[in-house]
């Protein structure tokens, strides 16, 4: 980048303002850097609670004629509130703006005793608030050396530390005879060290690459306990420290190597490209279960051949075939929703068909463009192995140790059309449909309960989705108007309750002013997402899935926000 500064500023609903900074050294002969910060704050859209956010990117790098030298500090601060889980049922009775009582200390306190007000009927309807807190830092050094004219090195190092914490005030326990509520969280440490490197030849029609990824990581988790005072509700937002109860805590020391070798092989001319190489992975957990209940114990997920192959093939002028087979492994997951998040009891019994989920990818299609249109057509399937189901056995807040179930395979066939057309000069349309069907392929058991869900769609899985976006430029002015549409989305394995779909539709108009002032660009642009007002749930599974609410009862749902404005000047100097 050229040497300047780069300033934004961000206005609009619910009290939002974000403002951007950057500063480029531009070349300094060979050396190059840039400074940039962003600062964030907002109230949520429904409720109480604000949204905040602080980060610092910083990036140095000096380049001579075979190799070059860089490194990075990323810095992320945030603490946002939650905004309250709905079920189909409470949505019904409280509307989709529904939330937490928060600022009304009263109510929640008053709900934990069983005195419900205003359709509520539950504990579940709403807390008095729920919170995440997350500080993240991430450092890397990273290196590029021609060694010879066809052979070239890359390397890095990083590491990245992180502490968080989740924050419920929960009903289900007291932190004095005189009040029912008490401050629930899950508390965790990431702290990653790892390193890539990387050899690429280039010999006549082959550029064969390889290299490997290998990480170590400490992660700890709690689940703990604070009392709160009557007169003082909890509305500030920090880390908690010294528990008044520590429930569980596990550490997990995870490991990980991956390692390639691919080779890009151009023929005739460069019309036919193959790509042909593999992968291995060995990833393990050992967890240490230091307080509660909650499992320990190690898992391997290893694979040391899984085959990548990919070709494209240039029939004429602006019409290719291409198509490529892959197969995948992935590792297991440490922490609150993976394995060692069940009983040491449960963990034990399913240990022994305890496997690594797999996956067999087959893709093929054609692109095609001519003059100012360009298509493309893909067909795809992709069989699952050993899918793991995380069962939900009770509601969030408790915090019981999940079910887990082998479901076996997963079968996923899907098709996607994409077109960009430049209709006239400034003027042009871009469109994308695709047509997914993914099924659970095998039964389980819960217990001594056979759950029968072969044949039933995967959970938040929409079958249909489409986007379309027109888009018009001139003189200036940058004119957009688009639109998304979402398929039924189901949350239980069972299929027997779902969310609707929606349609949302976002526009936006910005003009550019050139050279203005002090400023030698000066642009401002205004967005308004969700045009209609369209009520929906944007998120499922926030509670996770269970086999089945008939009833509609499970508080797993986010809606999406209602239409919002924001306006946005940027500026170059």
């Amino acid at each position: 980048a050229e040497r300047g500064f780069s300033f934004a500023q961000t206005v609009g609903s619910d009290n939002t303002t974000r403002t951007f900074a950057r500063y480029d050294t531009g070349d300094l002969n060979g050396f190059s850097a840039f400074l940039s910060g962003v600062r964030h704050d907002a109230e949520k859209w429904k409720g109480f609670g604000p949204q905040d956010s602080r980060q610092v990117n910083a990036q140095a790098r000096y380049t001579a004629d075979r190799w070059s030298i860089g490194g990075l500090v990323n810095t992320s601060r945030r603490s946002e509130t939650d905004y309250a889980d709905l079920s189909l049922d409470s949505a019904r009775r409280l509307g989709m703006d529904w939330d937490n009582y928060a600022p009304d200390w009263q109510r929640a306190i008053d709900a934990a005793r069983g005195v419900f007000r205003g359709g509520v009927n539950n504990l579940d309807d709403a807390y008095y608030l729920g919170r995440g807190v997350r500080d993240d830092n991430l450092y890397a050094l990273n290196a590029e050396l021609a060694v010879t004219d066809t052979a070239t090195f890359r390397g890095q190092v990083y590491r990245h530390t992180n502490e968080g914490q989740g924050h419920w005030v929960t009903p289900y326990s007291a932190s004095s005879p005189t009040l029912p509520l008490r401050l629930r969280t899950t508390e965790y440490t990431i702290d990653r060290f790892g390193a890539t490197a990387s050899v690429e030849l280039a010999l006549g029609a082959h550029a064969l690459e390889f290299g490997l990824w290998t990480e170590g990581n400490e992660h700890g988790l709690q689940r703990n306990f604070y009392n709160l005072n009557i007169d003082s509700p909890p509305d500030r937002s920090f880390f908690y420290r010294s528990p008044d109860q520590r429930v569980f805590a596990q550490d997990f020391d995870s490991d990980t190597l991956v390692y390639f070798v691919r080779d890009r092989i151009e023929l005739m001319d460069g019309r036919l490209v193959i790509d042909a190489g593999f992968k291995g992975i060995d990833a393990s957990i050992d967890a240490v279960s230091r307080v509660g209940t909650r499992a320990g114990g190690r898992i391997e997920a290893k694979d040391s051949f899984l085959p990548q192959l990919g070709l494209r093939y240039e029939i004429s002028d602006g019409f290719e075939v291409f198509g490529s087979y892959a197969e995948n492994m992935a590792a297991f997951r440490a922490g609150v929703a993976g394995p060692f998040s069940a009983s040491q009891a449960t963990f034990n019994a399913i240990r022994p068909t305890l496997r690594p989920e797999t996956s067999t990818t087959l893709e093929g299609g054609l692109r095609w463009g001519s003059g100012g249109f360009q298509g493309a057509l893909t067909l795809y399937s992709v069989d699952f192995s050993d899918r793991l189901l995380t069962i939900s056995q009770c509601v969030g807040i408790l915090g019981c140790p999940s079910a887990l179930a082998n479901v076996g395979d997963v079968e996923t066939r899907g098709a996607e059309l994409a077109m960009d057309w430049k209709v006239s000069e400034g003027l042009s349309l871009f469109a994308a449909m695709s047509w997914n069907n993914s099924e659970y392929a095998a039964d389980y058991r819960d217990g001594a309960n056979l759950i029968r869900v072969n044949g039933k769609q995967v959970v938040d899985a929409p079958e249909l989705l489409f986007n379309a976006e027109l888009h018009y430029a001139t003189g200036g002015w940058d004119l957009r108007i688009g639109g998304k549409y979402t398929d039924d989305r189901y949350y239980t394995y069972l299929n027997d309750a779902k969310v609707e779909g929606y349609w949302v539709a976002d526009a936006s108009i910005g003009y550019d002013f050139g050279s203005f002032g002090w400023a030698r660009q000066l642009k401002a642009t205004l967005n308004v997402t969700n045009i209609f007002d369209e009520e929906y749930f944007a998120s499922l599974g926030t509670n996770g899935f269970i086999a089945s609410d008939p009833q509609g009862l499970m508080h797993t749902l986010n809606t999406g926000a209602p239409r919002q404005v924001f306006l946005t000047l940027e500026a170059k100097f």
